[in-house]
């Protein structure tokens, strides 16, 4: 057993390696967001914008003022499902012309390696 030696004689070898901000990187990868900053940040962005363009739509006259807070709450709602992830975008309904307001939602990039993996299988089958 002389071959073997103990843990004592052994050095550490500092290779002067830092990780430094990869756990930002792996939370964005995970969550959609580096942090509670960057998340409360985009939701307030949400939310701003949200609030703009439902002005806009009811300026034109596209949208009810009855039905302002109904549909505000469905997109709140959306966003929060989502992680406030997305964005809030105005369409055009190509039947009739009339723009609407929609929640966008957005990906994780594990999502989207997910999404990416399962189009290259299907695409070879």
């Amino acid at each position: 057993m002389k071959h073997l030696k103990s843990f004592e004689n052994f050095e550490v070898i500092d290779e002067g390696f830092d990780l430094g901000n990869v756990g930002k990187g792996v939370s964005k990868f995970f969550t959609g967001h580096e942090g509670s900053k960057e998340k409360d940040s985009s939701r307030a962005k949400i939310l701003s914008t949200l609030d703009n363009k439902i002005e806009k739509l009811v300026e034109k006259g596209w949208l009810d003022a009855d039905k302002v807070e109904s549909k505000k709450a469905a997109l709140v709602k959306q966003a929060e499902r989502n992680g406030w992830r997305g964005k809030i975008v105005l369409r055009k309904s190509p039947r009739t012309g009339n723009m609407f307001i929609v929640y966008d939602d957005g990906n994780t990039g594990l999502q989207n390696l997910g999404s990416a993996a399962t189009s290259s299988v299907k695409g070879n089958l």
